[in-house]
């Protein structure tokens, strides 16, 4: 692959971009290109029009870069934009090992290294306390299923601004803890069942 730079004012945004991108993904990815430079290219076809890095130029604008590095993808219409969708939806297939991202985000807490993307001083508490909305004698069995278990898992999504998304899923791994339940998921069934 070949990596060359473009003035970003010749770049040109896919005009069907199927993408909602939040300002709060361009400011992450801006922090990001400050700590780190920009690590990762803007994929364009022949005619400038972006592929994939949409979020990534309007960090840079946002930033005042003048000049980005880019790859040109060249090949039929049809292969670019299946490309631009499969580049968009194959993030959504991860998913992050817990434990290990704890370790790693607790190791760069303890340096004061920034994390793009994430707040290391998330508020443990939330804004109403969802200990005090169910019962204290819950049949725990009666709460989901382990990860193992699963044959037929299917996803659930919830969109938070990122310091209350922090304070959920604190809570979670709290009452996850607490309650010796296999998952977070298995929280969130545990409140479900138990409010009162």
């Amino acid at each position: 692959m070949d990596i060359i730079l473009k003035k970003v004012e010749d770049l040109i945004p896919y005009f069907q971009n199927p993408r909602v991108i939040s300002d709060q993904a361009v400011n992450e990815v801006a922090k990001s290109f400050t700590n780190h430079g920009i690590q990762q290219v803007i994929c364009i076809d022949e005619d400038n029009v972006i592929v994939a890095g949409h979020t990534r130029l309007l960090a840079a604008k946002k930033l005042g870069i003048k000049e980005v590095p880019c790859s040109i993808y060249k090949d039929s219409a049809d292969k670019i934009n299946a490309y631009r969708l499969a580049d968009n939806k194959v993030g959504e297939y991860s998913q992050w090992e817990q434990d290990f991202l704890d370790a790693e985000l607790n190791a760069l807490k303890e340096t004061n290294t920034e994390i793009a993307g994430f707040n290391l001083d998330a508020n443990d508490s939330l804004y109403e306390n969802l200990d005090d909305m169910i019962e204290s004698d819950v049949d725990l069995d009666s709460v989901g299923y382990g990860a193992g278990e699963l044959t037929n898992q299917l996803p659930l999504m919830f969109y938070f601004e990122k310091e209350d998304r922090d304070e959920v899923m604190n809570k979670l791994e709290s009452l996850r803890d607490e309650k010796d339940l296999q998952t977070k998921s298995n929280a969130i069934l545990y409140l479900v069942r138990n409010v009162k």
